[in-house]
């Protein structure tokens, strides 16, 4: 069969979820076992520290597949301080969706990218996987840096289209670095990121996602005067007054602030235009500094952003 009949085959066979589930595997520390004269079996291993995401796999795959019981195991490794590692290992049993899915991503025993396929599965699902098990968040005091997804083992070929499926199907722009992996700079599309993946996360994976403080109105200053950038489509006749405008719709448009859609198309507004932006001087009250840091704290938006956001979201162009 061809890669199209393999994918179609798939679909139309097994339910969206297992798909989901088992190419976020694939793409992070799941691999199809493959060796001569014996059948593919799908195989995950994770460190005794995530032995709990280790079990929540399984339980997650098991209403699908038949898998053995995640076992326990020590392995020697005289680079590490201890002499030895240790790992929670699960291994499927043999099944024709193995075969299927061996065909779409191994060419020998190379592992690749069935690009195709891949456009119909990924999804929140299948990216929370993915970064749970191969991805890492780097944070310095409690702000995100980047978001790093490890793809070394895929050509550069590969990654590009990889990277242009995740742009189309999230608005996420990720780079990729000299080392070949998948780089996530920009602070608002790190939040817009976990807030996709965070209702997939279990407790043991916490260190993946970012650590919001508590944000108190009475550590504030009462005024504060400060730049604002804003998109010269505003064309303010009278600048503070208008801005403040602005700022007391804030209330009207709150529960709308953190809707993913809404993030989404904002950020692919924000970041792929080549606009111009006149600066203002405004002073701004507790209450709006209030807002703004809330705002700025959830979605990693600029204080003009923030505004920009809230006039877009009340007038519906969102």
């Amino acid at each position: 069969m061809s890669s199209c009949e393999i994918t179609e085959k798939l679909l139309q066979t097994y339910p969206l979820k297992l798909l989901e589930m088992v190419c976020g595997k694939l793409l992070g520390d799941g691999n199809l076992s493959i060796e001569e004269k014996r059948s593919p079996r799908l195989r995950f291993a994770h460190a005794n520290k995530d032995k709990e995401w280790c079990i929540h796999c399984y339980n997650e795959l098991r209403d699908y597949l038949s898998l053995a019981t995640p076992k326990y195991r020590r392995l020697e490794d005289k680079r590490l301080d201890f002499g030895y590692s240790e790992q929670y290992y699960v291994q499927s049993k043999t099944n024709v969706f193995y075969h299927l899915m061996k065909q779409l991503w191994y060419v020998g025993r190379k592992k690749v990218l069935p690009i195709n396929f891949l456009k119909a599965v990924m999804s929140p699902l299948c990216l929370a996987w993915w970064y749970l098990d191969d991805g890492h968040l780097k944070c310095k005091k409690d702000k995100p840096q980047k978001i790093i997804l490890s793809t070394e083992s895929f050509s550069l070929a590969e990654l590009i289209e990889l990277q242009i499926l995740i742009h189309n199907t999230f608005s996420l722009k990720f780079l990729i670095d000299g080392q070949r992996r998948l780089i996530l700079y920009d602070s608002a599309s790190i939040l817009l990121f976990l807030r996709i993946i965070r209702p997939y996360l279990v407790p043991s994976m916490t260190r993946k996602d970012v650590n919001s403080k508590q944000l108190n109105i009475e550590d504030l200053p009462e005024k504060h005067r400060t730049s604002i950038y804003l998109p010269r489509f505003f064309n303010f006749i009278k600048p503070t007054a208008e801005i403040k405008e602005i700022l007391t719709e804030y209330p009207l448009v709150e529960s709308k602030i953190n809707q993913i859609q809404n993030l989404q198309r904002y950020i692919q507004l924000a970041r792929t235009s080549n606009r111009v932006c006149s600066s203002y001087q405004i002073t701004l009250t507790r209450v709006d500094l209030f807002h703004l840091k809330q705002m700025s704290t959830s979605t990693g938006f600029t204080k003009g952003e923030c505004i920009e956001y809230i006039y877009l979201l009340k007038n519906g162009h969102l």
